[in-house]
């Protein structure tokens, strides 16, 4: 009796361990990066900023790189004369069709690799821009993987005259 519930109780452990370590094992090998979005002006032309975009591998293993795509919409200021406090006006979401492919002659980003990219964009007195920057990642010779997104909003330094 103790020698047949042995023999069911042992093959469970061995599959829960087995499912335990694998989960950990591929946790451990996935990917985690760090994008960030930066904005500075050009002192000589307030009109002109430029966005810093910064793809930073955080993760033990390397991230192969499907591709990494830039969107920048340039939308005007709302009227916020008559409207109650708490309203909003921007959403988080970028549609990413028709996006900017980046950092194209890079495979792979490798542990604790950092690249940066800059450009240069022309935003107009009392005009917001909405700035979204994507990374897929390719896994092998499969076109799916992971996506990271991150956004956001810089305002022009000059406002409208009234």
């Amino acid at each position: 009796m103790v020698t047949q519930t042995l023999q069911l109780i042992w093959p469970v452990a061995v599959t829960v361990a087995t499912v335990l370590i694998s989960i950990c094992l591929f946790k451990s090998l996935t990917f985690t990066l760090e994008l960030a979005i930066t904005s500075r002006r050009i002192t000589d032309d307030p009109k002109l900023v430029i966005l810093g975009l910064k793809i930073k591998n955080i993760s033990k293993v390397s991230a192969l790189k499907g591709e990494a795509l830039l969107k920048v919409d340039g939308q005007r200021l709302p009227e916020t004369d008559s409207v109650k406090s708490g309203k909003c006006f921007g959403d988080e979401s970028v549609d990413f069709d028709g996006a900017d492919r980046i950092i194209t002659s890079t495979r792979r980003i490798n542990p604790r690799e950092r690249v940066y990219v800059e450009r240069i964009y022309v935003l107009l007195p009392g005009d917001i821009l909405h700035v979204g920057l994507q990374f897929k990642e390719k896994w092998g010779f499969l076109s799916w993987g992971k996506r990271q997104t991150t956004t956001c909003y810089i305002e022009s330094l000059a406002k409208t005259e009234v």
